[in-house]
């Protein structure tokens, strides 16, 4: 897939409205999400995983028992590409097919 370069500046805090499970701050891009269990928050990581393998993007990540904490951190936080804004997208929708709760902003 061809990149489409840089997106234009985003502010802290804005985020495209495609995208309601991820905060901005100025280090990029997170989300994070609460499972059922251990072995369904597991089930995501590697489904994330697989794709940011498969994008070449690697964001990082912590998992804490249920809960699952994703930063997309690019070289230039203030731009983000839209590679990055497509695995976000993308770790949406594998969050929402496992019934995540959305708690970014929350913890």
């Amino acid at each position: 897939m061809k990149s489409t370069g840089p997106l234009p500046r985003i502010e802290s805090g804005q985020v495209p409205a495609d995208l309601p499970d991820w905060m901005r701050d100025d280090r990029g891009l997170r989300a994070a999400y609460r499972f059922d269990s251990s072995s369904t928050a597991l089930q995501f990581i590697v489904q994330v995983g697989l794709r940011a393998e498969q994008d070449n993007r690697h964001p990082h990540l912590d998992w804490r028992i249920t809960t699952v904490e994703l930063r997309l951190a690019p070289n230039q936080p203030e731009r983000l590409s839209a590679p990055e804004m497509q695995l976000a997208r993308h770790i949406s929708i594998e969050a929402s097919k496992l019934d995540a709760q959305v708690i970014t902003g929350n913890q």
